[in-house]
C-alpha cells in the first residue's frame, strides 16, 4: 500500500508508514530506531518536517535490514544517492570487545534474575535468536521492553 507521492517519489512520511505496515513496528520504535524523539518522528509522520540533511544518510542506514526495494524508497524520499542505499557501510565488530560487552550482559542479568549461567545462557540465546529470526533490531527490542 503506498501513500502520498510527490514527483514520482514518496514522501518521507508515506514511506514511514508503509514501514511500520510492513514490519509492524511503531512510531516510538522507529523513532528509537532513528535516534529522534517521538515528537519529531510525529512531525515526520504529519509532513510537517523532514530530516535534516546531514542525518538523511544514518536513518537509510537505520533500516538497512528492511527488503532492498523498501530501503531504496527510503533513500529515494530523503534524496540519498541509489548506490548508498545498495552498498551500505556496516563497521566491523571487534570480537574482543563484543565477547566483554556479552558476558557483562550475561553477568548483570545473572545477578538480576538469581540464576546460573547455563540457565541464562539458554534463555537468553533463545532470546536473541527469536530476535534474529524475525529481523527485529535489539534496539527496537529494547524499546519495545521499555514501553508500559
Amino acid at each position: 500500500m503506498t501513500h502520498a507521492k510527490t514527483d514520482l517519489v514518496d514522501t518521507f512520511a508515506a514511506v514511514l508508514r508503509d514501514i511500520m505496515s510492513a514490519t509492524g513496528l511503531k512510531q516510538n520504535i522507529i523513532a528509537h530506531m532513528l535516534g529522534v524523539s517521538t515528537k519529531t518522528m510525529g512531525r515526520y509522520f504529519n509532513e510537517q518536517a523532514v530530516p535534516p540533511v546531514h542525518r538523511r544518510h544514518g536513518i537509510v542506514h537505520a533500516f538497512r535490514d528492511l527488503p532492498p526495494p523498501l530501503v531504496a524508497r527510503v533513500a529515494a524520499s530523503l534524496g540519498v544517492s541509489a548506490d548508498f542505499a545498495t552498498h551500505l557501510p556496516h563497521r566491523p565488530i571487534d570480537p574482543e570487545h563484543a565477547r566483554r560487552v556479552v558476558l557483562e550482559g550475561l553477568n548483570d542479568v545473572m545477578e538480576r534474575l538469581d540464576t546460573g549461567p547455563l540457565r541464562t545462557r539458554r534463555a537468553l540465546g533463545l532470546f536473541l535468536g527469536r530476535l534474529a529470526a524475525a529481523k527485529i533490531d535489539p534496539a527496537a527490542a529494547q524499546a519495545l521492553l521499555e514501553t508500559k
